[in-house]
């Protein structure tokens, strides 16, 4: 390829002399830290060389005058920007304009006339180039595999990894593709001579390959991937705005402890003072020592990184607390530095920090919204931070004033918290930002268990059966009361005497008689008469519903819930009482539509429950928001974990002689539990191999060659 375009064409850099040597040092204390793991680091990424030594081979003007579409193919399998299969089958797996076009249009890009930046513009945007499918990112690699010593690849992990390390991109004019792959390697070129002093080449390929990896390292162990903006749109733009987004506690149940404590916490308290660990490094040691993770096993990044993180925070930090992924509970400025020690009720939340909370309540997301997943998330974008301020309805500047108050005095809050809402509020719209249901689907459970009293959710495996039944009995209650709900699961040894009354053997060798868990569950809900109690069942389907239920089953009705109706049970003794069930008690029973091992429900429990079905929600918009969140690491996983089970559920809805909707594979599989946790390709691998594929194994017991077929096609050309 021809020369690099001189740094002046895109814009001067014209830092002052003081910001140079600022992230000039910052770039240099990364490269000593690298230059320290770089021997690992090269030995594991192997696939540097051979791509470097593909593209120099295919890319010789004699060689692209006659290649073949399979050599082509090539490039599509030596891209990371095509690592998805979807992607490289889309731009690689048929000829999208006739073969001549694609031999013009990749020499033109290599050789052609004018700039490396002329020519990749001429390839991204003229209507006479082969470029279908083929976008910046992978513009970007091409143009750095040919001209290693003058280009890096331009993709969003490199520039999370600049942004990182400070280093100024100079601002496009136009801010089209081809300008903005020139304006970064234009910034990062001059620290290619410190590299090559301080780590020193590692293999054979230029030095700009090896310095993509560097970035790649920084990126990877450095920056907050939620920094990371999409691979083609080209924004990378982060805020300096400091915010911070932490969960306090599973489901936000800390919170108010932490608000009148004054401070924000979180885990991991057997690791002690962090101000001790001099580095992240020296704090995963410690972390790999502590929870004896084996080597071999999978590092603890996520976790290393939030205390890290939460340890510096300084004065004047906003701190936003979350619940979940779909609500926010608070908003607050930092008002000291971090601590470390031990107080009761904290629920091992040891390491502290002070914050000014200005506003405490319970707000749900607006509608497609979604939180990330992790324990605390560095938030870069100023337009997510607006939306979730706005809807706490907090006042920008109002925060700010408090920042700069508070990075002047350590002190405990003046300004008294506001509460916008009880904390433990509960309503409809809650379960819609929590439930990937419809407001039409989930107003219609609510209301047929107020009224009926008794409903039973059903669907395939994965479709969100308890999830859904534990957030509707609070919707129903008004509030998030857990004491006030009560689940079991029935299976073929639950008895009579274990869900309603019989006789049990004492210590002292008799036997005596007790309520079992539905009648104690009754007792308490009689004596709580004015608040609804939800007692949930599931698997109710697994037990003999005669036999477990016995006379009790004809008071579920909705109009036998009164002392008239009441009945002796089975074992009442003269001077007992008859029992009916309390009109504020509620049942939510549950059953997986795909379990082959159970007979029909008797025709009795039809009658006296609502029945209402769950289906996989991997065409519901908020799912789909969810997915691109838990999947934020990792480039393609979301797109292909809905293409490919939306595939795999059309194949079994379709087997009607077997199977049908109800043995679909629900989307609750891709949703892992904890603030902390992402999807990964290994976990997906992972989650068909241990939970999919021994259920589709069963599903087609008789058909083992077609089981595998569809097992395959879900980890088909997954990263290794």
């Amino acid at each position: 390829m021809s020369t690099p375009d001189p740094p002046g064409r895109i814009g001067a850099n014209v830092e002052s002399a003081a910001t140079q040597i600022s992230y000039a040092e910052r770039v240099a204390d990364a490269l000593k830290e690298f230059a320290t793991l770089a021997e690992g680091w090269f030995a594991e990424h192997t696939f540097l060389v051979p791509r470097y030594t593909f593209f120099q081979d295919l890319f010789r003007p004699e060689r692209l005058k006659s290649a073949t579409w399979e050599e082509f193919q090539g490039i599509g399998a030596n891209l990371h920007a095509f690592s998805m299969q979807v992607a490289r089958k889309r731009a690689f797996g048929q000829p999208n304009y006739p073969i001549e076009r694609y031999r013009v249009s990749f020499t033109r890009l290599a050789h052609g006339a004018g700039t490396t930046e002329e020519r990749a513009r001429w390839f991204l945007e003229d209507e006479s180039s082969a470029s279908k499918y083929i976008q910046q990112s992978a513009v970007a690699e091409i143009v750095a595999y040919l001209d290693g010593s003058n280009y890096v690849i331009c993709n969003s992990r490199a520039r999370a990894a600049v942004a990182w390390l400070g280093i100024p991109v100079p601002e496009p004019r136009t801010g089209d593709s081809a300008e903005r792959i020139e304006a970064f390697s234009t910034a990062v070129r001059p620290h290619f001579a410190q590299y090559e002093k301080i780590v020193r080449r590692r293999t054979t390929v230029p030095v700009g390959l090896e310095f993509d990896q560097f970035l790649s390292w920084v990126s990877e162990t450095k920056c907050d991937a939620e920094a990371i903006e999409d691979e083609d749109t080209g924004d990378g733009v982060v805020s300096a705005k400091r915010v911070w987004l932490i969960a306090p506690g599973q489901d936000a149940w800390l919170m108010d402890t932490f608000v009148k404590g004054h401070v924000i916490g979180i885990g991991w308290a057997d690791l002690g003072d962090l101000r001790k660990y001099k580095d992240r490094e020296a704090l995963e040691k410690g972390y790999l020592r502590v929870y004896s993770i084996k080597k071999g096993d999978r590092r603890p990044t996520n976790s290393t990184k939030a205390l890290w993180d939460f340890s510096h925070m300084k004065r004047g930090d906003i701190v936003i607390a979350k619940r979940g992924l779909r609500a926010v509970v608070g908003c607050g400025v930092v008002s000291g530095e971090y601590f470390f020690e031990k107080r009761d009720g904290y629920d091992d939340s040891d390491h502290l920090c002070p914050v000014h909370w200005m506003t405490v309540g319970d707000w749900p997301l607006p509608p497609g919204e979604a939180l990330p997943m992790k324990t605390i998330t560095q938030l870069k974008r100023p337009d997510f931070v607006d939306m979730l301020l706005n809807t706490m309805q907090v006042d920008a500047k109002s925060l700010h004033a408090t920042g700069q108050q508070s990075k002047a005095v350590q002190a405990k809050p003046t300004v008294p918290v506001t509460t916008a809402a009880p904390l433990d509020r509960y309503t409809l719209d809650h379960v819609l930002t929590e439930a990937f249901l419809s407001k039409e689907r989930a107003q219609t459970i609510l209301d047929r268990l107020a009224t009926r009293k008794a409903v039973i959710l059903q669907g395939p495996p994965g479709s969100g059966k308890s999830f859904v039944a534990r957030r509707i009995a609070y919707a129903l209650m008004g509030e998030k009361a857990p004491d006030r709900v009560q689940c079991v699961q029935f299976h073929q040894s639950t008895s009579y005497e274990d869900f309603i009354q019989g006789y049990r053997p004492t210590e002292s060798g008799t036997f005596e008689l007790r309520d079992g868990h539905f009648v104690r569950f009754c007792a308490q809900a009689a004596a709580d008469a004015s608040r609804p109690w939800v007692f949930i069942i599931d698997e109710i389907n697994r037990g003999n519903l005669s036999k477990v239920f016995g006379e009790v089953l004809v008071l579920l009705e909705h109009d036998k819930r009164c002392a008239e109706y009441a009945l002796p049970l089975a074992y009442q003794r003269q001077g007992m009482q008859a029992f009916f069930i309390p009109p504020n008690v509620h049942v939510i029973g549950m059953m997986n539509t795909a379990d082959r091992s159970l007979a029909l429900v008797d025709y009795a429990l039809r009658r006296r429950f609502s029945f209402i079905t769950l289906e996989p929600a991997f065409a519901e918009p908020r799912f789909r928001k969810h997915l691109d969140a838990a999947c934020a690491e990792e480039d393609g996983l979301a797109v292909a974990i809905i293409e490919r089970v939306t595939k795999l559920n059309q194949a079994i809805c379709s087997d009607t002689s077997n199977l049908g909707p109800g043995y679909a594979i629900g989307h609750s599989y891709f949703c892992p539990p904890g603030d902390e946790a992402q999807l990964t390709w290994e976990s997906y691998r992972q989650i068909v191999r241990t939970e999919i594929a021994p259920l589709l194994e069963e599903y087609w017991f008789d058909q083992s060659a077609k089981a595998h077929e569809h097992i395959q096609a879900l980890v088909a050309d997954v990263p290794a």
